[in-house]
């Protein structure tokens, strides 16, 4: 559901000439017949997130009678200060009977927008997908004596039959992916639900959808199969009055929170380990399967509690093939084909594949030049649409995972380098949280990138979801609905150079002065009176019997650039309050080290910071001291602190 418009304003001028373009091939109808409206209020986890707004009229389509359901559906996400308005608008033309005739929709996000057309012909379904200015043409067969619905919606759940106990299924073109799906309704029973005021008698219904395993949504709705109430996972729909339908936006909509996930037990530095056990405890999770058993993590368990054990994926030290490389299946050849937001044949994609590249047929070292330039190229931001294309998003310079995810695909596709996206979960240092990165198809193994950290080969922080050709539809989305809201993950243990050890018992040991941590990978000497104070990832705390203080930070936050440094020191500045003195630098380029020095003059104390970037691990050690005569070395202090090999 998307396409940005004002809430006060629901048709703009550009939303009107969009649908005027796609009406203005439709052949002439006669009068049209109102038959049902309706107005809902969208939640997501409780809170308001949008409306929606709904009509059906009987009309005409080829001479034949047919049903038009029109469906407008307007959400706001909130998050960086600002509100994104994102909306779709939807016509569908069914038979009397419910089978499927044509569907126009127009999704608008941002800056971009997406455009479906789709018309039964015959026995198939003609498929256009537009993006902006990218086009792509697909056409579905229709299986010889197989009724096509537009979907169970409630005037084919009303013609089919309400009755209790009674089962449907029925094939179903999809939208969301252009493709068909078997969707089924099952009529559980009967109750007396409050809508609009009045108590109405209702049928409570049980649907799934092929396109969605593991994803039940449940729907009550009246004789006439007109929807009151509809959940499914953290997603809630409440037929409304109109005026409480357009005050959902009030609120400014979803909470960027909500892609946050409870972490117990803290790993600092994730990029070090070569495995980790984690517990993920998931409230409904139902009987389908949720986390696949993959190179990515061996899984066990069942009924909402599941066990995860957590590879590294290194990558290759070298490839025996050469771009561009063919894939030898049906399968796999899309990956090298352009897609809808993979615009791998865009000539500005395959110029700056040809640039970045110069000429290099080796997929491995293509796949890490592509993956850094990527990663410098683009601002961490988010983008104006939820999910940007490749194309828009190399223009505009910026983008969160998914835009990083995508231009890698595209520039890697261009090159002659299979890749896919994919979605899932990484694992940070006090929580969780849903991510995208890449692969690409190297002599027959998927190689995992992160563009936006720069990786090639990944820490067992990562947990994959699905992947996707880059067509706008997420075969993950289904697993995304059943976690969003509903799940807890626990570290139960992590693997470092062959020690094991439990980051939520404190991962730490200590062997008369030297103090280990384990989880974030550093030792400190604690002789001459220091102690340690406390440990909140990614911050520890060790103080001396004078009160004067180290702190160390560590995190998965690699440096690749003097841009990646400036960023960091402005950082330091805004925290400190008060400017940095650069004092040295180590000109050792594999382990970038430097040092400030600072002075806080209310507090009367003041600091050495050494920052020691060590492949994709940032670790900083600030020295404080109360500023006079008896002062420590403070170069000295920072000289406790040993970072790297601490569980080998």
């Amino acid at each position: 559901m998307r396409v940005a418009l004002e809430p006060e304003d629901p048709m703009s001028p550009r939303a009107i000439l969009a649908l005027a373009i796609l009406l203005a091939a439709l052949p002439a109808r006669g009068q049209d017949e109102a038959v049902d409206e309706g107005w809902y209020v969208m939640r997501m986890l409780g809170k308001p997130a949008g409306f929606g707004h709904e009509t059906t009229t009987r009309t005409t389509l080829d001479g034949r009678t047919a049903f038009l359901t029109k469906s407008e559906r307007t959400m706001a996400k909130r998050g960086g200060g600002e509100v994104v308005i994102q909306e779709s608008i939807t016509e569908t033309w069914e038979a009397e009977d419910g089978e499927f005739l044509r569907t126009r929709e127009v999704e608008r996000d941002g800056g971009q927008e997406e455009r479906l057309f789709a018309d039964r012909v015959g026995g198939e379904i003609r498929v256009r997908r537009e993006l902006n200015d990218g086009r792509r043409e697909t056409v579905v067969a229709i299986p010889a004596g197989t009724k096509t619905y537009a979907g169970l919606g409630g005037r084919v759940l009303a013609r089919l039959g309400l009755e209790v106990g009674k089962k449907h299924a029925v094939t179903a073109f999809s939208n969301e992916s252009g493709e068909l799906a078997t969707e089924t309704a099952q009529v559980e029973g009967r109750q007396q639900v409050v809508s609009l005021g009045k108590t109405v008698d209702a049928f409570a219904v049980t649907c799934t959808s092929s396109e969605f395993p593991g994803v039940t949504m449940t729907v009550l709705c009246d004789a006439e199969g007109r929807m009151l109430r509809m959940t499914a996972g953290p997603v809630e729909i409440v037929r409304a009055t109109r005026a409480e339908a357009m005050a959902a936006l009030a609120g400014g909509g979803l909470d960027e929170s909500l892609t946050s996930i409870p972490l117990e037990g803290g790993v600092a530095a994730w990029a070090t380990l070569d495995g980790a056990v984690v517990e993920a405890a998931v409230e409904g999770a139902g009987e389908a399967p949720l986390f696949p058993d993959d190179e990515y993590h061996a899984v066990t368990g069942v009924s909402g509690r599941f066990r995860l054990d957590l590879r590294a994926l290194r990558a290759p030290e070298s490839a025996a093939e050469r771009l561009p490389i063919e894939p030898g299946t049906p399968e796999l050849r899309p990956y090298r084909e352009p897609a809808l937001l993979v615009q791998s044949d865009a000539p500005e994609i395959r110029a700056e594949a040809e640039r970045i590249l110069a000429g290099d047929k080796d997929p491995l070292s293509a796949a890490r030049k592509l993956c850094h330039e990527v990663f410098v190229k683009l601002r961490k931001e988010k983008a104006a649409a939820s999910t940007a294309s490749a194309l828009e998003t190399l223009r505009a310079g910026a983008g969160d995972c998914t835009e990083h995810a995508a231009l890698f695909c595209a520039l890697a596709r261009a090159a002659g380098l299979p890749a896919r996206e994919v979605y899932g979960v990484t694992l940070r240092a006090r929580e969780a949280g849903y991510h995208a990165w890449a692969e690409a198809l190297i002599d027959g193994r998927w190689v995992p990138a992160d563009p936006t950290i720069d990786a090639v080969g990944l820490p067992p922080a990562y947990i994959r979801l699905g992947t996707s050709l880059g067509n706008g539809t997420e075969a993950s989305a289904a697993r995304f609905l059943r976690l969003v809201g509903r799940t807890r993950f626990a570290i139960v243990s992590a693997t470092r150079g062959g020690t094991t050890f439990d980051p939520r018992a404190g991962a730490t040991r200590q062997e008369g002065d030297l103090w280990t941590d384990l989880a974030g990978d550093f030792r400190v000497d604690l002789s001459g009176g220091w102690r340690f104070e406390s440990a909140k990832p990614p911050n520890t705390i060790f103080r001396s019997a004078s009160g004067d203080a180290i702190i160390v930070t560590v995190a998965d936050a690699p440096l690749r650039s003097e841009e990646d440094w400036a960023d960091l020191e402005r950082g330091i500045v805004k925290g400190l309050g008060a400017p940095l003195e650069r004092e040295g630098e180590a000109k050792d380029a594999r382990t970038p080290v430097r040092t400030y020095s600072y002075t806080l003059s209310r507090q009367g104390l003041r600091g050495r910071i050494r920052m020691v970037s060590s492949g994709p691990i940032l670790y900083g050690v600030n020295a404080m001291a109360k500023d006079g005569a008896e002062a420590p070395d403070l170069e000295s202090v920072l000289d406790r602190v040993k970072v790297g090999g601490a569980g080998r």
